[in-house]
């Protein structure tokens, strides 16, 4: 299995030790796979990474995500089981149907990146596709740990966005699943993912905020920290985290790193406008948008 992989930190090839671990000769890091997930953070990764996951983990655990029962993650995200964020999972059902429409039917080799409790990847390997699904949370709830609960396996690897095992030219199409804005440099994630897509693959971005002005997603940002800082105790600011994104900050990204983009939509002109407009009146400020951007090297 350690030749499917490179080291996240120097990219050099692995050696299998035995076929739960390898091992990279160069940094003298050791990798296992423990209950069915890969451990691809380095030991000073994982101590970065630690604040950020520990906020996650219990601010997502305190709003009631997951549940025990498999047929609640079978179902996503057509339908929420427990009924505690059925419109957060009616957008997400929206954003894949969009989704399925710009995906080849024939396999393809996809990573689901930020997977959280692995949703997409049991959904597109049930359409055939081959899916790794990468994030940093091992929660049963609510991280990989979920795996469990699908029928079909896939891959799952916990590591970070910028320092992936996988290898060069590996991949058809990358997913980030509401996750781009979780990147701490868009710059960095995109030169990180740019090569490991193979020729005329395909970066596509899902359920990530879009504004039209900059200062709306800094105020959603600021407000989203305070009101996990009053509710929670925890403000989950430990990470520099880029948060949302612009066309016009999407548009310098790629010409800055040799890419072409499209947008596309779920919701009509008119129904986006009024929408805009609706956020204008109710909160003084736009609310996001979440268009699927699909991302080519060029």
């Amino acid at each position: 299995m350690s030749n499917d992989f490179v080291c996240p930190q120097c990219r050099g090839p692995l050696q299998a030790a035995t076929p739960e671990t390898c091992y990279c000769p160069v940094d003298q890091l050791s990798f296992a796979r423990l209950d069915g997930i890969w451990r691809f953070l380095p030991p000073a990764r994982a101590n970065q990474f630690a604040p950020f996951i520990a906020d996650y983990e219990a601010i997502r655990a305190a709003e009631g995500r997951g549940a025990e029962s498999a047929d609640y993650y079978r179902q996503l995200p057509a339908v929420d089981l427990t009924g505690r964020h059925s419109a957060m999972w009616a957008q997400r059902h929206e954003s894949f149907q969009l989704l399925l429409r710009h995906l080849p039917e024939s396999p393809r080799q996809i990573l689901d990146l930020g997977a959280g409790n692995g949703w997409l990847s049991n959904q597109l390997t049930r359409r055939g596709h081959h899916l790794t699904a990468v994030d940093l949370s091992l929660s049963q709830l609510d991280g990989l740990g979920a795996h469990h609960h699908y029928e079909q396996p896939f891959l799952s690897i916990q590591a970070e966005f910028d320092h992936l095992p996988l290898p060069d030219a590996s991949l058809d199409i990358i997913i980030a699943n509401a996750a781009f804005h979780y990147s701490t440099s868009y710059s960095e994630t995109l030169s990180a993912l740019k090569p490991l897509l193979r020729p005329s693959g395909q970066l596509i971005i899902l359920d990530t905020p879009f504004y039209r002005d900059p200062r709306a997603g800094q105020q959603m940002a600021a407000a989203r920290h305070a009101h996990f800082a009053q509710t929670y105790g925890r403000a989950s600011d430990s990470l520099p985290l880029e948060d949302f994104l612009t066309e016009a900050r999407l548009m310098a990204l790629a010409a800055a790193g040799g890419w072409a983009y499209q947008l596309h939509w779920s919701q009509g002109r008119w129904r986006r406008l009024a929408q805009y407009w609706r956020g204008r009146l109710r909160h003084g400020r736009e609310t996001a948008q979440f268009p699927l951007v699909i991302m080519q090297p060029c």
